[in-house]
């Protein structure tokens, strides 16, 4: 069974169909989502990728452009992913919310899991997710 990010209501609302789907990457260490850059640059044409280091940063890209995903990194130097996701949904409700984790961090998970619509474990393939085609 396939998981919908929105009904086809919402999604004719927005728009989604037929363009560009745009994402936000948060993670603290630039290193990591340059690598993360590369990889799903050869993945897909079909996504427009932002990269930023900081929860401040992120909101600031977010107020400034339409993203329908953004995915960050459990720990971030300014502000924990639980804040920025649950900032995210007050604000941007029909925003994506993921949250990730490089390595088991349960306290951070159990924060994170109640705004995001779905924590993942680093590395993953794409098949671990229903939000990513």
């Amino acid at each position: 069974m396939e998981t919908q990010l929105f009904s086809l209501d919402e999604a004719a609302q927005r728009g989604v169909e037929g363009r560009t789907k745009r994402i936000l990457f948060v993670d603290e260490d630039p290193s990591f989502l340059d690598s993360l850059n590369t990889m799903l640059r050869q993945v897909s044409s079909e996504w427009h990728l932002s990269f930023r280091t900081t929860a401040r940063d992120a909101l600031l890209e977010l107020e400034g452009d339409d993203f329908d995903v953004i995915a960050t990194g459990v720990r971030l130097s300014d502000m924990g992913a639980h804040e920025l996701l649950s900032e995210v949904l007050r604000r941007y409700p029909l925003v994506v919310r993921i949250a990730f984790s490089r390595g088991m961090q349960p306290e951070l998970a159990i924060r994170t899991v109640n705004p995001a619509h779905q924590y993942l474990m680093i590395p993953c393939d794409a098949a671990s997710s229903p939000w990513i085609k």
